[in-house]
């Protein structure tokens, strides 16, 4: 499978920018980089007894099967000194993948669309960036545009990558 794929990036634990960074470069050393959102703080959701989060989301050009992409996102985040932990934990980073162009996928290990990306600010407001510059469209991700278009931004953007 070949296409594009839509990350959505977090980080609430050490230099949370520069993880953020960190996690873009060692992506980009694996996958074209199409496109990158802002940078956003959000609260944390679900498990709140922890720092801030600071999310983006990256477009990359993907030639690989999603299950491997997903392998590929867990071993950055290992990289980057991600431990497993509990679920919603404070991390370092978090490499979740949203869409994958060309269809969903629904494993044990893997759904996307990603779960609940609609209804998550701290994922809307770095895809709106990602729709903005034509990267999430009706040609790609109709169904993720459609809704996208009746959302409005929560956070600014408090810098870029």
């Amino acid at each position: 499978m070949r296409g594009t794929a839509i990350l959505a990036l977090g980080s609430n634990v050490g230099d949370c920018i520069g993880n953020l960074r960190r996690a873009k470069s060692l992506l980009s050393e694996r996958f074209p980089i199409l496109g990158c959102a802002g940078v956003y703080k959000t609260p944390p959701a679900f498990y709140l007894d922890q720092p801030d989060f600071y999310n983006s989301a990256l477009a990359v050009s993907a030639e690989v099967e999603p299950l491997d992409l997903l392998d590929i996102c867990k071993q950055v985040e290992k990289e980057m000194g991600r431990v497993p932990s509990f679920r919603n934990a404070p991390r370092p980073i978090d490499v979740d993948i949203i869409f994958y162009e060309g269809g969903d996928c629904i494993s044990q290990r893997l759904v996307i669309p990603h779960a609940g990306w609609s209804e998550r600010d701290f994922v809307l407001a770095p895809l709106l960036d990602l729709l903005d510059d034509g990267l999430i469209s009706g040609a790609n991700f109709p169904e993720a545009e459609r809704i996208l278009r009746t959302k409005r931004r929560a956070y600014k953007t408090i810098c870029t990558l």
